[in-house]
């Protein structure tokens, strides 16, 4: 729902209210901190990358988890990357692939990074309908799927493709927005 006001009219109360939240809470982020250096003594690294969609926006999220020398494991966020929804309205099943294939590509830019090491990756979506989609061939869907689901299959083994609740989708928080706070 667009709301038209003119470019010298002040704004409206509700408006003024939401954008100076929306300024102090923006302060916030600088506040922020994620450290990017891994150190790891293991050879040993597992990925777990998460993508999701909403009508707004898909996303991905990429994790290192890592065994440490103590005995504890180590989760550092590695890479996370959104976009915007096309304008063009596209049901959220294509979106959620189009999320699964940013995932992809950044797995395929990120894995250099762990040449020397052995790794093991996991892909993480909360749709039924894109594991559907990747459990089968790409033959058997039309041209947007397939074109997706090939490209993703081509890098990463349907097998490594596992369902996640949407409520546990760290993926999901670049797709519907939160809070610095």
């Amino acid at each position: 729902m667009a709301v038209e006001i003119r470019l010298d009219s002040p704004l409206p109360d509700a408006l003024a209210t939401k954008w100076k939240t929306f300024r102090k809470e923006f302060e916030q982020i600088c506040s922020i901190h994620i450290p990017r250096w891994i150190h790891t003594v293991s050879q040993q690294v597992t990925l777990h990358g998460f993508c999701d969609a909403s009508e707004l926006a898909y996303a991905s999220v990429i994790y290192a988890v890592q065994p440490q020398a103590d005995g504890n494991t180590k989760v550092t966020l590695l890479v996370a990357k959104s976009r915007v929804a096309p304008l063009k309205p596209v049901s959220i099943p294509r979106l959620e692939l189009n999320g699964a294939l940013l995932l992809e590509r950044l797995y395929a830019t990120c894995k250099n990074i762990f040449k020397e090491y052995d790794v093991h990756l996991y892909l993480w979506t909360d749709s039924q309908v894109v594991l559907s989609w990747l459990s089968s061939h790409p033959r058997n869907w039309e041209r947007y799927i397939a074109n997706r689901t090939s490209e993703i299959l081509d890098l990463v083994p349907a097998d490594s493709c596992r369902y996640v609740p949407t409520k546990m989708n760290p993926a999901g928080i670049a797709c519907r927005g939160l809070s610095p706070k």
